[in-house]
């Protein structure tokens, strides 16, 4: 490409691009040197040469840059030639045979003056570019399709139908609908199918047809433009700070790994929450529970991150042997980094970042990225210390049977030790080994930072502590506080009551320490202690761990039949009982298991008094060491007379104004026999004197 000046023509280098100014003579000396091609002449070059001047000369294969190589001492035999005997045949034959016989890497055979010709003015045209030798051995061979145009309308068909659909199919999907659509197609329109096949297509044509298309596109009809976005953007190193507490993330993940409680019994999978500077990379605070993701965790992990540590350590430990390396963190993040999840808008944790004076900023959805370093820290966890532990799950279903590995069989480890191997780990290996990004221990770096910019003073337990734990409402009584079959109770508690009565308090149990457990005294403002009086065996334990392991415990009962069958019964009886009084007539009469034949129910146990005035006589002796001197009695309770005693045992006669008054009927219904009266009595008890009653005539 040129233009004209008034000091001659301006051209661009084919190399660098750059323009210069040539005067008539040094034109004629370039075109007799062959540096110098028409634009026309590059153009004219056929499509694999330019695609090929486009292509970096690493991007070639070996074989292909040593063919190149090859080719290139012939063309610059012939390029060396005056150009005055350039085009003679004879000249050119001698210039290729010289090359043949002096190349340190010759063709296996002497080209043709004809290839040679050919090679050399496309490398003059390309500006002597050692790419336009490379031979175009991909452009080789048959570009007549093999399969007809309605075959491949059908093919892209399949792949809208069941690869770029919603929800998105497989490429073996895709194959088999294609084969579907041809075969109806072929019979529908009596068209041939393609012959000599095997199959009706080849089994990689599909996959061809669906890598021609825009992976972008795809991906958008497949999993939606979000995910799209996703798998196509950039993913760079992440944000990072310039010190300590500046910046910190945290997120929630699961352990590949089951535990157990102290019986064997497998109580699941727990479920941990990190806290990690991105400055130093130091790991600040862990949270280990079987508590979904929630601010309950989140405060947990992060009592522990702005607190001293040592008696995290002391309750981790707890007999266990202590890590050998410090683990000087303490302090309040300036940023916490957070997704967007339910746990970070509480109204606690608002409570707490006022409380703390941090700043909790929410990222956006879908860029896992943007805390990168945090989500690192999961990976290494499952990859160097649960995926070689009994009971690991292993990150994938192939890991899983690669491994023929049984989870549940080979569980052992309690949530108390998992805690404790994660504390070790952060504190003696995590800690003290280099890190690939920064090129230093992350205790170091810590350390370095902390002279640099001074050490932040921690909070006091008490301004996060009420934001620590569960805070249900519960009734307050003489018994104290339950919550979960577990007791808390102590004089101050009971002060509260009499305080307030009972009624419901805010109660505050710490996940991590069920020892104590807090009440809110509304009218003071302050939180009231109750010790822990009843649950055995809770000692060391988490909250969750206790719900947990009642869970588990739960699940694990087998289920008796032949007992539940038998109290099945025992219910039937009791409800076939009630029913049948319901039912009765006469609802207050009793059940006939408790009549007998016509007394009162409850006459054997108070029987009918037989002198009026009883009462008015002496009492008699109580002596305690004589057994008293009892009437017989029957199997349905005290005996008593059931006909009147003889006339002559009258104790006394009754006057006039208190005898009865009787008429002749029953006077001579007195005379009739009576029946056969009970036995009588072997004796009367002393003070009971027998008394009768004169009938006047």
């Amino acid at each position: 490409m040129s233009h004209s000046t008034e000091f001659g023509r301006v051209f661009v280098c084919a190399h660098n691009g750059n323009e210069m100014s040539l005067s008539t003579s040094a034109q004629r000396q370039m075109i007799g040197d062959g540096r110098m091609t028409s634009e026309a002449a590059a153009q004219a070059l056929d499509r694999n040469t330019q695609i090929a001047l486009q292509t970096d000369w690493t991007a070639f294969s070996e074989a292909e840059q040593m063919k190149a190589r090859r080719r290139q001492p012939y063309v610059k035999a012939v390029d060396d030639l005056d150009f005055r005997v350039r085009d003679k045949a004879e000249h050119r034959k001698e210039a290729i045979a010289r090359a043949h016989a002096t190349s340190p890497i010759p063709l296996s055979k002497m080209p043709s003056l004809v290839s040679v010709n050919r090679w050399w003015k496309r490398w003059l045209a390309s500006g002597r570019d050692i790419r336009a030798l490379v031979p175009g051995d991909a452009a080789k061979g048959n570009r007549t399709p093999r399969l007809p145009k309605w075959v491949h309308e059908e093919i892209e068909r399949a792949i809208d139908e069941a690869y770029a659909c919603d929800p998105p199919g497989s490429i073996a999907a895709a194959q088999e609908r294609a084969r579907d659509l041809v075969l109806l197609r072929a019979h529908r329109e009596g068209l041939p199918l393609p012959v000599g096949a095997k199959e009706i297509i080849g089994k990689h044509v599909v996959k061809r047809a669906i890598a021609r298309r825009s992976r972008y596109e795809l991906d958008v009809v497949r999993y939606g433009r979000r995910q799209a976005d996703r798998n196509a953007a950039m993913v760079g190193a992440g944000p990072s700070a310039e010190r300590y507490f500046q910046e910190v993330e945290i997120d929630h993940s699961v352990l590949d790994l089951l535990v157990v409680d102290e019986d064997g019994i497998v109580l699941g999978t727990p479920y941990i929450t990190i806290l990690i500077d991105r400055y130093t990379r130091m790991i600040l605070g862990f949270s280990l529970s079987f508590v979904p993701p929630s601010w309950v965790s989140v405060m947990d992990a992060l009592q522990m991150a702005v607190l001293p540590k040592e008696p995290v350590i002391d309750r981790i430990c707890r007999g266990r042997e202590r890590p050998e390396k410090d683990w000087p963190v303490v302090g309040v993040p300036g940023t916490l980094f957070v997704d967007r999840g339910a746990e970070f808008r509480s109204v606690s944790m608002q409570g707490c970042e006022q409380a703390l004076g941090m700043t909790v900023v929410d990222l956006p959805p879908g860029g896992p990225e943007k805390k990168g370093k945090v989500e690192r820290s999961f990976g290494i966890f499952n990859k160097k210390v649960f995926h070689r532990t009994p009971g690991t799950k292993f990150a994938s279903v192939a890991q899983r049977k690669k491994n023929n590995h049984d989870a549940e069989g080979q569980a052992c480890l309690t949530l108390g030790h998992v805690r404790w191997c994660i504390l070790h780990h952060i504190v003696d290996v995590y800690n003290q080994e280099k890190h690939p990004r920064t090129g230093q221990k992350p205790i170091d770096r810590w350390n370095a930072s902390v002279d640099a910019y001074g050490p932040l003073p921690g909070p006091e337990p008490e301004t996060i502590g009420q934001y620590v734990g569960v805070t249900p409402v519960r009734k307050l009584t003489r018994e104290g506080i339950r919550y979960e079959t577990l007791r808390w109770n102590s004089n101050a508690l009971q002060a509260l009551r009499d305080r307030q009565g009972n009624g419901d308090v805010v109660v505050r149990i710490d996940n991590n320490d069920l020892s104590v457990a807090w009440a809110l005294d509304e009218t003071s403002g302050r939180w009231i202690p109750g010790d822990l009086v009843s649950g055995d065996g809770v000692d060391g334990m988490t909250l969750d761990e206790f719900k947990q392991g009642r869970k588990a415990r739960r699940a694990a009962e087998s289920f008796d039949a032949d007992d539940e069958l038998s109290k099945a019964r025992a219910r039937e009886r009791i409800r076939g009982s009630i029913d049948e009084v319901r039912k009765a007539p006469d609802k207050r009469k009793a059940p006939r298991p408790f009549r007998e034949d016509g007394r009162k129910a409850a006459e054997h146990v108070r029987p009918d008094r037989f002198d009026p005035e009883a009462s008015a006589l002496p009492m008699a002796d109580h002596d305690m060491d004589v057994a008293p001197d009892l009437a017989t009695q029957d199997a349905r309770g005290p005996w008593r007379e059931t006909v009147l005693p003889p006339l002559a045992a009258a104790r006394q006669p009754v006057t006039a104004d208190r005898s009865p008054k009787i008429d002749d009927d029953e006077a001579n219904a007195a005379s009739v026999e009576t029946p056969e009266p009970s036995p009588a009595p072997l004796s009367k008890p002393p003070q009971a004197q027998p008394f009768t009653i004169t009938r006047r005539k």
